[in-house]
């Protein structure tokens, strides 16, 4: 049975029992939850992240650095879920501690977050693309995109290209690629 002393909460033992563990938690106060979130380690963490009613409004709460800890000592897939439940701010210092070598983003890293960041859901990909600067994700793609102008045949081709529902924009404009420009994007 877990054992957590504290100056500001009473002791309190855990049951073993999930679900009497889990009704205990739930009967303490959002802060109490956090002090015990934040006693835990790995995985042990993550069990009492979710152990709460409220497991968001804990991650939400967690220092950025325990955040990244965490992740890195469980585990990027072992962690989605903790992930998904990151603030905008929290998720960009994961990407800011993981993605750089020296004072370059590693291509390999890249392709490896993004891959966490589709595996943490569609709501978490749609906050990243909101909260984001306008010039990372750009940052992050440039190695894997290129754009081609395309002129003669090649143009008339695009036409027959079936558009994404989700437009593409040029770097400093409002309107989709193909309305202003003969530029096809493609992964390289």
């Amino acid at each position: 049975m877990p054992f957590f002393p504290s100056s500001d909460i009473p002791s309190i033992i855990l049951p073993e029992d999930s679900k009497e563990a889990q009704k205990v938690f739930h009967s303490l106060s959002i802060p109490n939850q956090l002090d015990i979130v934040l006693r835990a380690r790995g995985k042990e963490r993550l069990h009492y992240l979710f152990l709460s009613e409220h497991p968001e409004e804990l991650v939400q709460q967690l220092p950025e650095l325990e955040v990244f800890l965490t992740v890195k000592e469980v585990g990027e897939k072992d962690s989605l879920e903790l992930i998904s439940l990151t603030t905008p701010e929290q998720f960009q210092y994961l990407l800011d501690l993981d993605l750089w070598k020296r004072d370059r983003l590693d291509p390999e890293k890249i392709l490896h977050w993004m891959e966490i960041l589709l595996d943490s859901g569609e709501k978490k990909v749609t906050q990243f693309i909101h909260s984001t600067d306008p010039e990372f994700i750009p940052l992050l793609l440039k190695k894997f995109l290129r754009v081609t102008i395309l002129e003669g045949e090649h143009l008339e081709e695009m036409d027959n290209i079936p558009l994404s529902p989700y437009p593409c924009y040029p770097k400093f404009s409002r309107e989709p690629y193909k309305t202003n420009t003969n530029a096809c994007i493609c992964l390289t």
